[in-house]
């Protein structure tokens, strides 16, 4: 694909009908780790606190010898430029402080670029990040180094034009992880983060190629972006994830048990979400386990280690971890993060 993707080379926001396009290729995700909370966070707030300390700079928020302002803002937050194209090399790279779309009340917008972009996804305590593509998410999994598998649906793109039912692809960033995301160039993608801390890491190695491709006049940081909307949709087109219906948005968990350790909503949706495909359907998840024949057991065990990518050891195997929805979430959550072939 050599033609030029923009219509008007030096628009900033250009827009493009949603309707009648289609993806050039797809966007492939590499899990990459899970960190307990606090190194989680840590992270995190290094890298947003770096973009931070640039908005409030005043070499960053003003012109270079080159023509560039570092500290910028985007649709989906505020961006500080690590490092600027220069002679003979044409990459640059940015760190983004996610909004958040609750507080905000709004999502981004679905969105290409006119080039690749190599992006890590990082998020902290109380935060997931919501992918969002018109084709689907292809997931990198190596056996025995994959740490996890992120959760995917589908749903239907909202406001789509006279009312067409056009699919919209999603994957979720859980809490505490990082997530690598290769977008080819004219490949739809949205980003939107839920919660307060998240955090993304991206790599745009062909910067100033893009600019002479689309016969820009000049250098523009991100200048490239079209979207495929014209106005941000509202807050709840994208802060609702289906295996977490009911988690509030405002620092509270919805599935704390008095007196025992309370794990992520997201992590609890997706074990009994497990436990209703092999065990049972019925409204009881406690119940249902209680009552699992061998066979159903095998079913589950097979079907955790799938949905998470780790393995569990035969010795583990035993009734006490299968006893409840809270007995689970404990063993599969003292497995995320550790290689998936160690399960001691």
């Amino acid at each position: 694909m050599t033609e030029t993707l923009k219509k008007t080379p030096d628009e900033l926001n250009e827009v493009h009908e949603v309707a009648s396009f289609n993806d050039a290729g797809r966007c492939r995700v590499t899990p990459v780790a899970r960190f307990t909370p606090d190194v989680a966070q840590a992270v995190v707030d290094t890298l947003t606190g770096l973009v931070r300390t640039a908005h409030e700079t005043p070499d960053a928020t003003t012109c270079d010898a080159d023509g560039i302002v570092r500290a910028q803002t985007f649709e989906e937050g505020d961006v500080y430029m690590l490092e600027a194209p220069f002679d003979g090399y044409f990459a640059d790279r940015y760190l983004m402080d996610f909004y958040d779309v609750n507080r905000r009340g709004i999502c981004s917008r679905m969105h290409l670029h006119t080039g690749l972009r190599f992006v890590r996804m990082m998020t902290g305590t109380e935060t997931q990040i919501r992918v969002s593509s018109l084709a689907p998410f292809e997931v990198v999994e190596v056996k025995g180094v994959t740490p996890f598998m992120p959760h995917r649906f589908e749903d239907e793109l909202p406001d789509a034009p006279g009312g067409a039912a056009i699919t919209r692809y999603n994957l979720v960033v859980p809490e505490n992880s990082w997530i690598d995301l290769q977008i080819p160039r004219a490949v739809s993608h949205q980003f939107n983060a839920i919660g307060p801390n998240a955090v993304i890491d991206s790599v745009h190695p062909e910067e100033s190629i893009e600019t002479f491709r689309e016969k820009m006049s000049g250098y523009r940081m991100m200048a490239q972006t079209i979207f495929l909307a014209e106005e941000l949709p509202d807050a709840d087109t994208c802060n609702v994830l289906p295996e977490d219906q009911t988690r509030p948005h405002d620092g509270a968990r919805s599935d704390d048990v008095p007196g025992q350790p309370a794990y992520p909503a997201g992590l609890r949706g997706q074990v009994e979400a497990v436990v209703r495909e092999t065990v049972s359907e019925g409204p009881d998840t406690d119940a249902s386990l209680a009552g699992a024949d061998s066979l159903a057991v095998v079913r589950l065990l097979v079907g955790l280690e799938n949905q998470f990518g780790i393995r569990i050891a035969a010795q583990e195997v035993v009734s006490e971890n299968f006893r409840s929805l809270q007995a689970l979430c404990a063993l599969v959550d003292s497995h995320i993060g550790r290689p998936a072939g160690h399960a001691g």
